[in-house]
């Protein structure tokens, strides 16, 4: 992580992680000069590695902060801590669009305003010679008071200027909402590459899915370049034939073919519903398809899992694992013993004309909800490296909207399956208590904790329950599984680490002694043992322990991390 809860950076104080992407992560902040929340965008550390990159994003941070409309989310400022670029943006109670088709269905008219909302700030950003170049529906925001927000301006524009600290020769975008053009590598885009991701968007909520899915980023993209567009009719009947006539005109494969402009492509749709029946509008689109998992989705994967003889086995943490990021605001020790409670949410050919000869280019971001890390996936030689954005890989809360489903319809193995990946993917994302939950239902489904299949997952639970200890609803959980008749691991040593933070060292430590005088070699007691000696104030003692145990063979990344973060909060101390 860049940035850590309390810090300072600039004159804002750091709360909390939000989110963390491809290109950058999202903090909570608190400026205390304006008495106002924000939230702070900061990009890929790998970026401060280009010394003419900080030069470049001042520029392009110029441009973007004269963006000024009621549906593009403002800059206040950016800057520059610890040689990392970040922008401070206005902060937005709600939810992405991505996160609102996920909970179900919409309304007609909300679809309309978000058509409306994204059309017209397009329309805007694009007469001041902006381009989006990732627009998707993670990318906007429906704030608690009903507004719309296209959010991350020019993001995609001041990665690409630094892509060649990242890998060379990069495409950097979503593979599921990529235009032909720029899945193809033009340099000379304009603001039709926008539309077509717009269409996409609109496609996916009228139709229920996104037009083109396969199994890595690359047969997508190649997909867009190539393929005919799936008829929307034929993937959803119920889809009109003067709403589909949008569609096929958004979606062209070239661009000359597409509507010039977003305000023109928003009147057209709006146009194509009021041209309908009313009560064929109301048939049709009176309940628009949801994302993820629609009746039909639902079913095929019901029959997929059920074809499955036993379930993937969930990769455990490893040592580069995202965890260490987040470490200390979980750990909730400092070398004074003061606990801290922590705070969990919710390519390099680029030319200057990707920027629209009106001006200049680009702007920003805010808070997705609860976005999942990106990763960089190579295909290969001859095939571009492409930086696989958020919506490529599934959410915790998706995995798990997914679990109960399967759970509701009966089918214990696919929930089973679908719970595991949530808890892992709930930890990837900062959200230990979440992952906890999710794989005590998995290993629940699985015969309980004494099972062999659930066995393999206990290094999972371990971090996941270990990091959630300082959670307000940790206590009731653990008391509950207590009672539950299931004898599930660590219950007793994380009490002891409930006890570290409150200060109740005697308790801890009659409890890790016990745990050491039964079973010698437990880890978890030799880390919670080297955490009660630096709240005591030992941290000589502390330091040999932490030593030993780095040494022991098996032992999990993440408690490497944990341990690794002690010693240095060590030696830094002493």
């Amino acid at each position: 992580m860049p940035f850590l809860a309390g810090e300072n950076v600039g004159p804002y104080r750091i709360l909390a992680q939000l989110g963390q992407g491809g290109m950058a992560t999202v903090f909570k902040a608190y400026h205390a000069a304006l008495d106002r929340h924000v939230a702070i965008k900061v990009l890929h550390p790998a970026f401060k590695e280009d010394p003419q990159f900080l030069q470049r994003f001042h520029r392009e941070a110029k441009v973007v902060a004269k963006l000024e409309h009621p549906n593009i989310i403002p800059i206040y400022d950016f800057s520059e801590h610890k040689g990392q670029p970040y922008l401070v943006l206005k902060y937005i109670e709600g939810e992405t669009l991505k996160a609102r088709l996920a909970r179900g269905t919409l309304a007609v008219q909300e679809a309309v305003d978000v058509i409306q909302a994204v059309g017209t700030a397009l329309n805007y950003a694009h007469k001041q010679g902006v381009l989006h170049r990732d627009v998707k529906p993670s990318n906007i925001l429906l704030s608690e008071d009903g507004r719309i927000y296209l959010a991350d301006f020019g993001l995609a524009r001041m990665a690409e200027l630094g892509a060649s600290t990242l890998s060379g020769d990069m495409l950097i975008g979503t593979p599921f909402y990529i235009s032909p053009e720029q899945g193809s590598g033009n340099s000379e885009l304009d603001e039709r590459t926008d539309i077509y991701s717009f269409g996409i968007v609109l496609y996916e909520m009228i139709v229920g899915k996104v037009p083109f899915t396969a199994d890595t980023p690359f047969s997508i993209i190649h997909d867009h370049i190539y393929t005919p567009l799936p008829l929307p009719s034929a993937v959803n009947p119920s889809v009109p034939e003067e709403v589909e006539i949008v569609l096929l005109k958004a979606l062209s494969k070239n661009p000359q073919d597409r509507f010039s402009s977003g305000r023109e492509m928003a009147e057209a749709f709006i146009e194509s519903l009021q041209s309908m029946d009313q009560s064929n509008l109301t048939k049709a689109l009176g309940a628009l398809p949801a994302i993820g998992i629609n009746t039909q989705q639902q079913a095929e994967g019901v029959q997929v899992s059920a074809m499955e003889a036993e379930i993937e086995p969930v990769q455990e943490t490893t040592r580069n694992t995202p965890i260490t990021g987040w470490v200390w605001i979980a750990l909730g020790l400092t070398i004074s013993c003061m606990a801290i409670a922590a705070i969990l949410t919710t390519g390099s050919k680029a030319q200057e004309s990707d920027v629209l000869p009106t001006e200049n280019a680009s702007s920003i971001i805010t808070l997705p909800s609860a976005i999942p890390e990106s990763s960089t996936t190579d295909f290969g030689s001859g095939e571009e490296n492409i930086i696989v954005d958020e919506d490529f890989e599934d959410t915790g809360f998706e995995y798990l909207q997914r679990a109960q489903s399967f759970a509701e319809s009966g089918n214990d193995q696919a929930a089973a399956k679908q719970y595991l990946l949530a808890g892992e993917k709930f930890l990837q994302e900062g959200m230990p208590f979440e992952a906890s939950k999710a794989l005590v239902q998995g290993i629940t489904l699985l015969g309980g904790p004494d099972t062999p299949a659930s066995k393999p997952r206990f290094g999972l639970l371990a971090a996941a329950l270990y990091f959630s200890v300082p959670h307000e609803e940790f206590e009731p959980f653990i008391e509950e599984l207590k009672t539950s008749g299931a004898r599930w691991p660590f219950l007793r040593l994380l009490d002891a680490r409930s006890f570290i933070l409150d200060g109740e060292y005697a308790r801890a430590e009659r409890i890790i002694q016990d745990a050491l005088d039964r079973e010698p070699g437990t880890l978890l007691a030799s880390l919670l043992l080297a955490e009660l000696k630096i709240a005591q104030g030992n941290s000589s003692e502390a330091l040999s322990i932490i030593e030993e145990t780095l040494e022991r063979p098996r032992i999990d990344g993440w408690m490497v991390d944990v341990l690794n973060d002690l010693k240095h909060t060590i030696e830094q101390a002493s």
